[in-house]
């Protein structure tokens, strides 16, 4: 299965159907106000998408914990996030919009934004093939 949305205005990690989504390639994840670490831990797709706004998260140092873990306004605010994320990662390399962080199984973590609109952006993390 390819893609799957989930909208709430809070969510419990008790009652996230994990085995459910997993099957999804793609989860998306739009309308949440609180986003807790060990939500974002027990996901298993391959892209998730958080379709909210995440700036207190982002400047949260358990952002950075759960980057480390998995190997993830305005442009300048997105720039100052990904350096961040470069300057406490070792291995971490910055590219064009991104930073790649090298795994232990051939794959890169890629950390990236994307602008939607003039308000709203993507931070994106995505394990990627050497």
């Amino acid at each position: 299965m390819e893609k799957v949305t989930i909208y709430a205005s809070t969510l419990d990690r008790h009652e996230i159907d994990y085995d459910f989504i997993k099957n999804f390639k793609v989860l998306v994840i739009e309308g949440v106000t609180e986003l807790t670490i060990p939500i974002i831990q027990n996901l298993q797709n391959q892209i998730v998408h958080f379709q909210l706004y995440l700036n207190d998260f982002l400047q949260n140092p358990d952002f950075i914990v759960l980057i480390k873990n998995w190997v993830a306004k305005n442009e300048s605010g997105l720039i100052t996030i990904l350096n961040r994320v470069r300057d406490q990662i070792e291995g971490a390399v910055a590219g064009d919009k991104c930073v790649n962080i090298p795994m232990s199984n051939s794959t890169v973590l890629k950390v990236s934004y994307e602008e939607c609109t003039e308000i709203k952006s993507l931070i994106k993390m995505t394990v990627v093939p050497l």
